[in-house]
């Protein structure tokens, strides 16, 4: 009896099988590309883009530049003592050590970007009648930026 139930089960499974499917579907054709441009041909010209506009970066006020070579230091001295309507041997120097600094406005701005750029500057510290000024210089360009 069970081999009967394993013929009958195989006939089943033939017959299911044996059946006709559905038709595949055939694939859509491809679309044409469009025709190269031949040696004759030119292709259209391209429109021309916008030209970008720059805008310089805002700087402190009263920034003293120096030429290539000077001293740093003697550029704020000479700087704060027009500022003050003084004589510039009348501005002492308090200090003067390297440090880092944003490059946008040496850390003399508050207008610095979350991740500002770093370089490596000089913070010179003056004093002139009692009162300590603060400038930054990196190269030729120092920054006054203002009574500590």
């Amino acid at each position: 009896m069970t081999w009967r139930f394993v013929l009958m089960g195989l006939c089943a499974l033939l017959l299911v099988s044996c059946t006709a499917s559905p038709p595949a579907a055939t694939p859509s054709p491809l679309p044409t590309p469009p025709p190269l441009p031949t040696a004759t041909q030119r292709p259209a010209p391209l429109s021309p883009l916008p030209s970008p506009s720059y805008s310089p970066l805002p700087l402190p006020p009263r920034t003293p530049t120096g030429p290539s070579g000077s001293d740093p230091v003697e550029i704020a001295r000479t700087h704060l003592a027009e500022l003050l309507d003084l004589a510039p041997q009348e501005i002492a120097v308090l200090g003067v050590r390297r440090m880092e600094m944003p490059l946008v406005g040496l850390g003399c701005t508050e207008e610095a970007p979350p991740q500002p750029a770093m370089v490596l500057g000089t913070e010179i510290l003056l004093s002139a009648q009692g009162r300590t000024f603060v400038y930054h210089a990196r190269g030729p360009q120092v920054l006054f930026c203002g009574e500590r």
